[in-house]
């Protein structure tokens, strides 16, 4: 597999340290002057920035979200209501029809 990949020049490390205090440098300089150059021409990588939304936007979400809970708090209100007014006069009509 080595004969037909050869040799990977970017695997190499640069220098070497070892516990004992030896340092082996390359001693191939084009790989060094690759690196240096690679590391000098290329830009920084660009964070994208989040588009945060601002306050105004946040504080107008928050006043729909609420009247939007009152609204559906009312009409669930009004629904019970109903369904109680139903009920009592279900009731009355049963006593009424009771009484007869």
């Amino acid at each position: 597999m080595d004969s037909v990949i050869g040799t990977k020049p970017y695997m190499k490390p640069i220098a070497t340290v070892s516990s004992t205090g030896v340092k082996n440098y390359s001693t191939n300089n084009e790989t060094v002057s690759n690196v240096a150059s690679e590391t000098l021409s290329s830009e920084p990588p660009r964070k994208k920035l989040r588009q945060i939304p601002t306050v105004d936007k946040v504080v107008l979400a928050i006043q729909q979200n609420k009247t939007i809970d009152e609204e559906n708090r009312e009409r669930r209100h009004r629904e019970k209501m109903e369904q109680k007014r139903e009920a009592l006069d279900l009731l009355s009509r049963l006593v009424t029809a009771l009484e007869k």
